[in-house]
């Protein structure tokens, strides 16, 4: 009797094309950006959402969109995972640029459909979903605690997602969760944007370039943190200098 074949697993470059996988990259950054910026648009609407409300939004549908698109594109959908990705050299840089294009691309028309979806007064009033800084909290520590939030987030996603002995059936739960909770930690202080992309769409929609550096710069410092980690961690999967894994490598 016939079998349905396995789906590729997330590091077989030979088994995916660019097209599709840069595809499912903005796709992907699409609705989790969305999502992100219309669960803030809601709970401005309506304070009883809340902070946990939020982060569950914007973590469940990045759970499901990670374990749809994983067989695709790796389902990174977060800038600092691709920057791991390049600096584990399991992706290559020309090939890690077209997917932090197309993540790009994907975060900012979310944040754009999000802000039609809502009432102009709401998306305005909730600044399009741009994650704010609470006043209380120094940029310094806002910028500390975004980036250990990407950090933790990103080795979640590498361990989960990449290492072949990972628990690659549950990797998108695991980011999706991994997400909530950090986001649900993080929002009342520093915003709790932690994936760059749920700062850049907003951004690049309201205009307001003024938080970069703790929900930009931060985040990919973090993710850079996690792939130095992840290497001390797992040596014996890159004496052999790694195999690249972008679909888009060549």
């Amino acid at each position: 009797m016939d079998t349905a074949p396995d789906l590729p697993p997330a590091d077989a470059p030979a088994r995916r094309t660019p097209g599709p996988a840069l595809a499912a990259e903005l796709a992907g950054s699409f609705g989790f950006v969305f999502a992100g910026c219309l669960a803030a648009g809601a709970h401005y609407a309506d304070a009883e959402l809340g902070v946990l409300g939020i982060a569950l939004a914007a973590g469940l549908v990045l759970a499901g969109l990670t374990a749809a698109l994983a067989p695709v594109s790796g389902a990174h959908l977060n800038p600092a995972a691709t920057l791991a990705m390049v600096l584990l050299r399991r992706m290559e840089v020309r090939a890690g640029g077209r997917y932090l294009a197309a993540q790009a691309v994907g975060a900012a028309l979310g944040a754009t459909a999000a802000g039609w979806a809502l009432p102009s007064l709401v998306a305005a009033g909730a600044g399009y979903g741009l994650p704010r800084i609470a006043f209380d909290v120094a940029p310094a520590q806002a910028f500390l605690a975004e980036l250990t939030t990407a950090a933790v987030l990103v080795l979640v996603w590498l361990g989960a997602s990449v290492d072949a002995r990972g628990p690659r059936a549950s990797a998108g739960l695991l980011v999706g969760l991994a997400f909530a909770g950090l986001a649900a930690a993080a929002l009342p202080l520093s915003g709790g944007a932690i994936n760059p992309l749920r700062w850049l769409g907003p951004a690049i929609r309201a205009a307001d370039p003024a938080t970069l550096w703790p929900h930009l710069i931060a985040p990919l410092l973090g993710g850079a943190a996690a792939a130095a980690l992840f290497r001390f961690l797992c040596p014996e999967r890159f004496r052999t200098g790694g195999v690249p894994e972008s679909p888009a490598a060549d």
